[in-house]
């Protein structure tokens, strides 16, 4: 496996951006934090934390 960029798969990444941006009023971006993964000797899944969404056209965050 090679992690050299794909131009392929840039390009349509960069066109889903470009559709989400044209279509503001109906995108919201979340994000969440969690636990650390590292030291969990117990092999539990982190708790999520924090959620907050953000709506894209007018910038208010929950």
């Amino acid at each position: 496996m090679t992690s050299a960029p794909n131009p392929r798969k840039q390009k349509a990444g960069l066109a889903t951006l470009d559709g989400l941006f044209a279509d503001t009023a109906n995108v919201q971006a979340i994000h969440y934090s969690c636990e650390s993964f590292y030291d969990r000797p117990e092999g539990q899944s982190p708790r999520i934390t924090s959620i907050a969404i953000r709506l894209l056209d007018s910038g208010q965050t929950n």
